[in-house]
């Protein structure tokens, strides 16, 4: 489960990009 949330923190950080 950690995987993910993982791929969602870097959903979240491409967004800002």
């Amino acid at each position: 489960m950690l995987m993910e949330q993982q791929r969602r923190q870097d959903e979240e950080l491409a967004r800002l990009r």
